[in-house]
């Protein structure tokens, strides 16, 4: 019986610690436009884009701008966060889109973590169904592991045909990473200026 009473109160003492930590757990959002983008590749329906050229002002996201224009595998957007210690991170990504709905996945939007490949669960990105503005929506796509200081997170579209056949890829609003450690980004905030 003393053994079963000592393992519940094990229990009781483990949970309780997890709600205080899942509690202290703040949400980031760092946003695509402030990621650098003086070498990023994209492309457009019928043209092609670079750089600051792909940064679109549009009161529907989340700091009124997003990334677009990314039908490229060439397409690559880093975001490098600074952890103030070793921790666990959900990563969600803020996306929208201006081609059919598409299907993603570890192929066709490649995610890695400090170089290390991230794979998740395939999702749908839908549609747009507005006839003006954009619709961005949150997509969890799981736990990342961050180290004590700086870290680069980067997306890369994958080849496939979303695009009239070619390459595809979704609109950037930001990432949000919700965790109990102190995270910052570096930001180009002169990139939309």
């Amino acid at each position: 019986m003393k053994k079963l009473l000592s393992f519940a109160l094990a229990l009781c003492m483990l949970l309780s610690a997890t709600a205080a930590l899942a509690e202290e757990a703040t949400n980031y959002f760092f946003e695509a436009e402030y990621t650098y983008m003086d070498n990023v590749v994209g492309g457009g329906i019928s043209g092609a884009a670079a750089g600051l050229n792909m940064i679109i002002e549009n009161a529907d996201a989340h700091n009124e701008f997003f990334v677009g224009s990314t039908h490229s595998d060439k397409t690559i957007l880093t975001f490098v966060i600074t952890a103030d210690a070793d921790c666990t991170a959900t990563l969600r990504v803020r996306l929208g889109n201006e081609l059919s709905a598409m299907k993603l996945n570890p192929d066709i939007l490649i995610v890695k973590v400090n170089d290390e490949l991230f794979e998740y669960e395939e999702f749908e990105l839908p549609a747009e169904v507005k006839a003006v503005g954009r619709t961005f929506t949150n997509f969890v796509l799981g736990d990342i592991s961050l180290k004590e200081g700086e870290n680069n997170i980067t997306f890369q579209v994958g080849p496939n045909e979303y695009c009239n056949g070619a390459t595809g890829g979704p609109l950037f609003d930001c990432i949000i990473l919700s965790t109990a450690a102190g995270l910052e980004m570096t930001e180009y905030e002169e990139n939309i200026e």
